[in-house]
């Protein structure tokens, strides 16, 4: 298969909160917290230096099926790991 599999680490951007009115006072404990490290593990589709990785989960030998595409922003990776 032409594709590598990686591995990327990487800095997740989240939200916190309900829809409506939310305790300021959680509000702001929360913001304090750091954003998570999530690991993803994929077939390399698309790698742009300057934009984003892009992996899907599975793909078919003929490349006419694949799962879906998880694009992670390259300002969010903090390293990939080549595995084959």
């Amino acid at each position: 298969m032409k594709y590598k599999v990686a591995r990327v680490k990487w800095l997740d951007a989240e939200e916190h909160g309900e829809v409506g009115w939310n305790n300021f006072a959680e509000i702001k404990k929360h913001a304090k917290k750091p954003c998570p490290i999530m690991h993803s593990i994929g077939f390399v589709i698309h790698h742009d230096e300057e934009s984003h990785i892009s992996l899907v989960s599975c793909i078919s030998d003929d490349e006419k099926h694949s799962g879906s595409v998880e694009k992670i922003p390259i300002a969010f990776v903090l390293d990939i790991t080549y595995l084959s």
